[in-house]
């Protein structure tokens, strides 16, 4: 024992004995600073009733205990957000409750006040400030274990024995529906002076409902599913430092309390990936047994003054459904050691510790009522759901909103479809921090050239106080009121109205570090899912695809981009391999490249090769990785998502793993390749699709409105109710971008593969495909390993040196959608089953973690 501890051993034996806490203190008085918080707390709990606790409170207790630890988490520039245990505080409170609460008679509703021995520590600075002190403890013993590559340390308690829990099944709280429900469901909230709207486009199925303030609530219900959505968009662009998560925390859990949201029990965290300048707070409700986690939480964005900007409100209804045994945590914790019965994991990388993100919005507009304004936007149309008439609200590139009125609204209105929109008139009222009522004078509609915000990446600099900004590109622009806190020759990223260069940049915000090619301000956050099924097991990985160039698709060009999705196929054939190793072929197919780059900025080419011959008894074309010489595969680079035909032998996959893995067991090793038809292109097409019967099946059709020519959709498998939704069928005219195969043919019509699919109101109102940008869809798609979950290692994604911080069970609630074809409108019940949940870091704090382990025991 140190002195100190030798000290307090001292005094906790004379409170046994029944001497008071000032008695032991005055003994003592150059001690009493740090020694207070340690007796007053051991003397309430000895003070206390004795009585077992449940074992499903006691659980409940423990994560109280955990959460309020982690707002004494000492706020630090950058505080990591899920870093909350290794203040030197939290590690002397550990310690002194393992060490003396034993000698303490703690009865069951004691634990309740375990609470009180964190509180007494709120201010510990004076306690540890004395450098010259000898230190109060040690660190605890780790539990360190090495496997492979990867070091975990864990600093979570695990259950040694298995148990009893309840199952659950939950159901959504049901959404208003209808405006008089909608205005209720307002009015309990509190939302000043509602008003209630539908929008102005019939299918958009959702209610708004706004308040004089401009607080919004949005209640969208569709498929048996529900959403409520709180939006205050006036105070979404206030400048200054993200909250500590504490004090983001505190403002979320007040805005639930305050409008009678807020679960009996539950348990608060950031958002995994949370770092931006908005802080995401998620609250998820906890239940007898555990928490119920996925989809089922509360998530709160709080700005720097601590008002939420954003949050959804939507809860689950639980009911009891019996019981299940569950594995103990510790069995559990080796199930993850040795990779086994590993349900998923959800996995974030997030900018370099220290490296906080950083937004910068341009100077709020400071117009005054009754001054004339001129401002550019898009707009948004809503309908009042009792007078019918519509309220027009302008949005500008720097968030500003303006609500328009004028004897040609109406008229202005029906614009909203077209696109964007120049206003002048006069303002008439200020409704909020960045937000207006114009009364327009004079309007016009304004070409996506006119009207844009183009990002550009580059560096500043400043010559005798005056900021310019070098893109990357080379090009030089002035930087008025550029933010004085950002460094001379700082990377930056600048979204700012289209100029020339030597000009001045009208810019709208400026992001340090630049969002383009590095990590986003959320982090990368990928989900991996492992469905286990007669021991077969299926990985669904989603990932960010980052596509490096100049320009891109954004700057309100009014064109909406929809990335065809994979939809499930009539019947699923699991892939045989249809050749044997060995044997010599040569195929036709579609070529794909990736270019990678590497931890160390190493770059590689990696390609897919999808054939269109013999697929064996699969229902759908067979994709092999190819194998070729750097050398030969750059040569392939100029096909891209073209026909090649390619001459080699099929060989084993290889040992290292590929960024694109198939399902088959088979690689081909390519010697050549040329091409079957060296006039292939990639094609752009105006037109419509609709769902079409030909040879007794149902296919998507789509008709070019220049020649009239139409094609069949590629894949042939797809059944028709996965086009539900699809954009292709909502608009009168479409841009489709896609290959036409050469030679083959379904009812006598060529097929068409589409690879990009638009939509807006220039492609509505275009008459050409030379009168609409061209996008990139030949474009190779580079990957930044930096940037991606692990897709190996101890658990599928761990790797180096790991903190796993805490162990919850956890009830994980994901919507089920209805099937294709089914009318449901009733959201369907699902079954609630505990996992175990592994909550960690990296231990530089650059990468979370959240991996889901099975726990119900057998099967």
């Amino acid at each position: 024992m140190n002195k100190r501890e030798e000290l307090l051993e001292e005094c906790l034996a004379r409170l046994a004995a029944g001497e008071s806490v000032e008695s032991c203190l005055a003994d003592y008085p150059e001690q009493v600073e740090w020694l207070r918080p340690y007796l007053t707390a051991a003397h309430q709990l000895h003070n206390l009733p004795t009585q077992q606790p449940r074992p499903a409170a006691d659980q409940a207790l423990q994560r109280r205990l955990r959460q309020a630890a982690r707002c004494l988490e000492v706020d630090q520039p950058n505080p990591l957000p899920v870093h909350f245990v290794e203040e030197p505080i939290m590690k002397n409170i550990t310690r002194f409750l393992k060490q003396w609460l034993p000698r303490i008679v703690v009865a069951g509703t004691a634990v309740a006040l375990l609470i009180i021995v964190i509180t007494q520590f709120v201010n510990p600075q004076t306690f540890l400030s004395d450098s010259d002190a000898e230190p109060v403890v040690e660190s605890l013993p780790a539990n360190i274990t090495t496997v492979g590559d990867t070091t975990i340390t864990l600093e979570a308690d695990l259950t040694a024995d298995p148990g009893e829990v309840p199952l659950y099944r939950a159901v959504p709280e049901p959404i208003p529906t209808t405006p008089e429900e909608a205005l209720a469901w307002a009015q309990a909230f509190g939302l000043t002076e509602p008003q209630v709207y539908r929008p102005q486009n019939e299918s958009d199925p959702g209610i708004y409902v706004l308040g004089s303030d401009g607080q919004r609530l949005i209640f969208l219900s569709y498929g048996g599913f529900g959403q409520i959505n709180y939006a205050f968009p006036a105070v979404g662009r206030l400048d200054g430092e993200p909250l500590p998560f504490a004090q983001a925390a505190e403002a979320a859990t007040a805005f639930l309390s305050a409008h009678n949201l807020l679960p009996a029990d539950y348990f608060i965290e950031p958002a995994l990936g949370d770092n931006g300048p908005i802080r995401q707070v998620l609250i998820q409700p906890a239940a007898e047994g555990g928490i119920i986690g996925g989809d089922s939480g509360l998530r709160l964005g709080v700005n720097a003054a601590g008002q939420v900007v954003h949050a959804s409100l939507s809860q689950l209804q639980l009911e009891p459904a019996g019981t299940t045994t569950v594995i103990s945590a510790e069995a559990a914790y080796q199930d993850l050691l040795d990779s086994r019965n590993v349900l998923g994991s959800t996995y974030s990388r997030m900018t370099t510790a220290g490296d906080g993100y950083r937004i910068y919005w341009s100077p709020t507009p400071t117009w005054e009522v009754g001054q004339t304004v001129d401002v550019t936007g898009y707009l948004h149309v809503l309908v009042h759901a009792q007078t019918g008439v519509p309220l027009v609200e302008l949005s500008g590139p720097d968030q500003a909103s303006y609500l328009l009125s004028g004897e040609d609204l109406a008229t202005i209105a029906e614009q909203a479809q077209q696109g964007a929109v120049r206003v002048q008139g006069m303002v008439t009222v200020q409704n909020g921090p960045n937000g207006w009522q114009v009364a327009v004078e004079n309007w016009q509609s304004v070409t996506p050239d006119e009207f844009s915000a183009p990002c550009f990446i580059g560096t500043l600099t400043r010559t005798e106080g005056v900021a310019r900004f070098v893109s990357d590109a080379g090009d030089e622009f002035g930087l008025p009121n550029a933010p004085e806190d950002i460094a001379a020759a700082e990377q930056i990223e600048v979204c700012a109205a289209p100029a020339e260069s030597g000009t001045d940049l009208a810019w709208y915000h400026i992001s340090v570090p630049p969002q383009g090619p590095g990590i986003p301000p959320g982090g990368v956050v990928s989900e991996q899912m492992v469905v286990v099924e007669e021991a077969v097991e299926v990985a669904v990985t989603r990932v960010v695809v980052e596509q490096v160039g100049e320009g891109g698709e954004e700057g309100g060009s009014g064109i909406v981009e929809a990335i065809p999705l994979p939809a499930p196929t009539a019947e699923f054939i699991e892939p045989t391999d249809p050749y044997e190793i060995g044997d010599e072929v040569t195929l036709t197919g579609v070529v794909q490249l990736f270019r990678i780059i590497n931890e160390d900025g190493e770059e590689r080419l990696e390609a897919t090769f999808r054939n269109d011959g013999d697929q064996g008894e699969a229902t759908y074309p067979l994709t092999y990785p190819l194998l070729a010489s750097p050398e030969l595969l750059e040569e392939m680079a100029e096909f891209h998502e073209l026909h090649i035909r390619v001459y080699g032998r099929i060989v084993p996959l290889p040992d290292t793993e590929m960024f694109m893995m198939p399902h088959l067991s088979q690689a081909i090793e390519v010697v050549s390749f040329d091409r079957p038809w060296p006039e292939e292109r990639m094609e752009r097409f105006l037109g419509h699709a609709s769902i079409e019967e030909i040879e007794g099946k149902q296919v998507l059709v789509f008709i070019d409105h220049a020649t009239d020519q139409q094609y069949v959709i590629t894949p042939l498998d797809v059944p028709p109710q996965a086009y539900e939704h699809d954009p292709m069928l909502q608009e009168e005219q479409i841009l489709l971008t896609g290959i036409v195969h050469p030679t083959d043919s379904f009812g006598g019509l060529p097929l068409l593969e589409r690879r990009g699919t638009s939509a807006g109101p220039d492609v509505a109102a275009a008459t050409d495909v030379s009168e609409l940008p061209v996008y990139d869809h030949d474009r190779i798609p580079v990957i930044d390993e930096s940037h991606m979950a692990p897709r190996d290692g101890v658990a599928g994604v761990l790797h180096g040196d790991v903190i796993i911080e805490r162990v919850e069970l956890l009830y994980p609630y994901q919507p089920q959608p209805a099937p294709y074809g089914s009318d449901a409108e009733e959201p369907e019940t699902t079954l609630l089953e505990p996992v175990w949940a592994f909550y960690g870091r990296s231990a530089d704090g650059t990468e979370q973690f959240i991996i889901r382990v099975k726990a119900v025991a057998g099967n």
